[in-house]
């Protein structure tokens, strides 16, 4: 827990619908493996139900991300076994 750092949690099932709190764009390679990618963007995502965890944003022109801008999960299969959260705007 972010607020008392107890360890005490459980799973819940949420909506996969939030806002993008903040958001970077990368123009610099930092990993060999992110350099096809550039310029790419990172997103800061606020939940309705409250967490906050950074993805990316996929279907949208880095140009066009807007803070408090609405986004609902996606889930991108990178391979059989590797599935990413992403966002998309909705």
């Amino acid at each position: 827990c972010p607020g008392c750092l107890s360890t005490n949690y459980t799973w819940a099932k949420l909506s996969g619908r939030g806002k993008v709190f903040s958001y970077v764009v990368f123009h610099q390679r930092y990993s060999k493996s992110f350099e096809k990618d550039l310029p790419y963007s990172v997103i800061w995502v606020q939940l309705e139900e409250g967490p906050m965890l950074m993805s990316n944003i996929v279907d949208c022109k880095n140009e066009d991300i807007i803070c408090d801008m609405p986004v609902t999960a996606h889930f991108d299969d990178v391979t059989n076994e590797f599935t990413l959260l992403k966002f998309k705007a909705s």
